[in-house]
């Protein structure tokens, strides 16, 4: 990951969030504490961005983001801002 400081990341540059951070690992690990830290009997659904208008996260980042949250044992996931998912009227 870049050094840890505004500039490095690039982040005030709306489209470039996904390009200079690795958000899939970053979620991941977020997720990962998550369900570390509730007690197993909790259930679990973290939320899953797509993107903050007008720009949308690529396609594999939102689904890898899905599937790691299934993978570490959350029981479901809400999606927000991930019009990239549905199909098209």
């Amino acid at each position: 990951m870049p050094q840890p400081n505004c500039a490095a990341y690039a982040a005030a540059k709306g489209s470039l969030e996904y390009r200079n951070i690795q958000l899939r690992e970053l979620l991941g690990l977020d997720m990962a504490k998550a369900r570390l830290t509730l007690p197993s009997e909790v259930p679990s659904y973290p939320i899953i961005q797509g993107g903050g208008a007008p720009y949308m996260w690529p396609r594999p980042i939102i689904e890898g983001v899905m599937a790691d949250a299934e993978r570490l044992g959350h029981q479901g996931m809400m999606l927000q801002g991930t019009a990239l998912l549905a199909p098209e009227p």
